[in-house]
């Protein structure tokens, strides 16, 4: 995703669309129900994140707004077919690495990060 040449990106489970020196990250998992913690929606937003930190953005952007494209909940928690699928210790040992790096990213952001949230969530909403 290259924010350069847009102010809107859509990736497999995220969106998101900067305005008035707000990005509004939109998680929609379009396969599943609801949304989860899995890798893949993790990564795009890790890559969104640094995106939108490390370019010329950086110093437009004053907030950062996540959303949920599902009515009924934000994110379920973690994805646990992601974590059935992990045949050895240490394989979940990354999973659980890249999840604590993923809600680290959201800590330790310099730019304020709040989630809208709409409907049942039991994650990212402590």
């Amino acid at each position: 995703m290259t924010i350069a040449h847009a102010l809107t990106e859509q990736g497999e489970f995220i969106s998101y669309e900067i305005k008035d020196g707000i990005a509004v990250v939109k998680f929609n998992d379009k396969s599943a129900k609801v949304n989860t913690l899995s890798e893949g929606l993790m990564k795009e937003a890790e890559a969104i994140l640094s995106e939108v930190r490390g370019s010329s953005l950086e110093s437009t952007v004053k907030g950062i707004v996540f959303i949920s494209g599902k009515t009924d909940c934000f994110i379920s928690g973690a994805d646990i077919k992601m974590l059935e699928r992990c045949k050895s210790v240490a394989e979940a040992e990354t999973l659980v690495r890249t999840g604590h790096r993923f809600l680290e990213e959201i800590e330790n952001s310099p730019i304020p990060i709040v989630s809208a949230i709409k409907g049942k969530s039991t994650c990212l909403s402590n």
